[in-house]
């Protein structure tokens, strides 16, 4: 019971805020879509912590407030303005894992997938796991979780976390949402790119 009170104490704050293939003999190619032009980037990065992400210019930076910056939240944007299709990209940071993991004998990775899978179908309504795995993000301890929910209009949303550790101490969450019928189009044009260029540098 100790272990799991330090392990929900520990994450909680952080998580409030196949091609088909065609036999025609001859083969129109289709003239690119809008979800096929690449947008131009710009990118972030906060000294304090060295972390940098890549995204597309045309994206709404907003101007992040004083609890935005109690939280941890370094980056936040949103679609492009006058976009009929809203979502939201969001990355934040945690401190003083290594206390908590210690006490729970455990590894920082493991500290924080498991407080997410304890926080995270309390804190979305009608929460979904559509899809968990571990992996290395670029020499780094990671892991993602994709999963649906109920929004406050009565829409399906859905979300990719992606959790990485920076060292045993330190790990960094960012997020990427919008409707569950527009993710797979928003994820190929903007999400990917954020996700694939998360680094320290």
């Amino acid at each position: 019971m100790k272990k799991r009170m330090v392990v929900c104490v520990a994450v909680g704050a952080v998580l409030v805020g196949a091609g088909v293939v065609s036999f025609a003999l001859i083969q129109r190619k289709s003239p690119p879509t809008q979800a096929d032009v690449q947008p131009q980037l710009s990118t972030f990065h906060h000294d304090e912590t060295g972390v940098s992400v890549d995204y597309a210019a045309e994206l709404q930076v907003e101007a992040l407030s004083d609890q935005d910056k109690k939280d941890l939240i370094v980056f936040r944007a949103a679609h492009p303005q006058g976009s009929t299709t809203p979502f939201l990209i969001t990355l934040r940071y945690e401190t003083g894992l290594r206390l908590p993991a210690r006490a729970a004998k455990t590894d920082t990775i493991d500290l924080i997938v498991d407080g997410a899978a304890k926080a995270l179908p309390s804190r979305f309504p009608a929460y979904h796991q559509v899809s968990e795995r571990r992996m290395q993000h670029r020499d780094h301890e990671a892991a993602e979780i994709i999963f649906t929910y109920k929004g406050p209009s009565g829409e399906r949303a859905k979300q990719r976390l992606l959790m990485v550790v920076k060292d045993d101490n330190t790990a960094f969450y960012l997020t990427g949402q919008t409707k569950e019928g527009d993710y797979d189009q928003i994820a190929d044009k903007y999400f990917n790119q954020v996700f694939d260029s998360f680094r320290f540098e």
